[in-house]
């Protein structure tokens, strides 16, 4: 927690750098260094393969860290979590980031495809395909977003 809060305060302060997003991921309340320099609260979780659940418990353990109005992130994950179930019991994870290597491809005949290993080939179209989620190709174009727009 010390060295969570020298970082941010050579960074903001000394660096003078004011546009950083601090996520923090720690796992453990008694770790939170506080809402002055968190933005994000991180989650790491790693249910056994093919298991899709929302992991909403979780999610609430996240949001227990903090009373202040912080978004939550999964933001290491072995099998993707189910939408439905996400919402259905409201784990709205701000994003996730699937863990790389077997959890998301394998060689086979000299070439990379996707891995079922953890999250099954359906499971992973239902997530990508899902109105909740958001892929990089909906995201707006900021690098030619006009500065003067509404």
């Amino acid at each position: 927690m010390r060295l969570w809060k020298l970082i941010y305060d050579r960074m903001t302060r000394l660096h003078g750098l004011h546009n950083l997003i601090w996520v923090w991921n720690g796992q453990h309340k008694d770790w939170y260094p506080g809402d002055a320099y968190v933005d994000i609260i991180g989650e790491d979780v790693y249910s056994p393969a093919r298991n899709y659940q929302s992991n909403v418990d979780r999610f609430r353990q996240a949001l227990s860290y903090t009373d202040a109005a912080k978004i939550i992130a999964l933001s290491e994950n072995g099998p993707l979590p189910d939408p439905d179930l996400m919402i259905a019991g409201g784990a709205l994870w701000l994003w996730n980031c699937t863990w790389y290597g077997n959890f998301l491809h394998k060689q086979e005949d000299g070439e990379t495809v996707v891995s079922d290993q953890y999250t099954e080939v359906e499971m992973l179209k239902k997530v990508y395909r899902h109105p909740f989620t958001v892929t990089r190709d909906e995201l707006p174009d900021l690098v030619h977003y006009p500065l003067s727009h509404p």
